[in-house]
């Protein structure tokens, strides 16, 4: 399982797919339903297994919308849970003990696809092989909710910054 210490909640369905990718998300205090929702609409969902690690966030009736999100997900879902908050860089290293494919696709938990070929793309890229880690920009439909405009801000400013500046 982890290193740490948590509740598993595994919706039962077994992986299909040759075990190249996963969809990761690290949560605290966020709603990933959106996100599991979205990705559970493309095609490529049945075969691949989404993750999430609940990093402390303590409340019961999201941990239960999580549980039934995934139980909706038409692939492989696991959540795990913690009491306590370690931080994005643990939680990141419970998903990777989490899932045993190939590749990783980090996400975070308010992130939806913004395209029917979203999977596909990171998909292909992993079957190439040649890859240790990939970016895949940043974008944002509508307005920016106020309470999130600085985390956007400094998230453009950081990742969104090309590797050959």
């Amino acid at each position: 399982m982890s290193a740490r210490e948590g509740v598993l909640t595994d919706n039962g369905r077994q992986p299909r797919s040759d075990g190249l990718l996963a969809i990761c998300a690290p949560f605290y205090l966020d709603d990933p339903c959106t996100l599991i929702d979205g990705f559970g609409a493309l095609p490529e969902a049945a075969d691949l297994e989404v993750a999430l690690v609940d990093d402390g966030t303590a409340d019961p009736d999201l941990t239960a919308r999580v549980q039934a999100a995934l139980a909706r997900y038409p692939g492989p879902g696991r959540l795990l849970t913690h009491d306590r908050n370690a931080g994005r860089a643990v939680s990141r290293n419970d998903l990777v003990a989490l899932v045993g494919t190939t590749y990783l696709l980090f996400v975070d938990a308010d992130v939806t696809p913004g395209r029917p070929d979203f999977l596909s793309r990171y998909l292909a890229i992993a079957a190439n092989g040649r890859v240790d880690a990939c970016y895949g920009g940043l974008s944002t439909k509508g307005p920016v909710p106020r309470d999130r405009a600085l985390a956007l801000d400094l998230v453009s400013r950081i990742d969104g910054r090309s590797a050959y500046v």
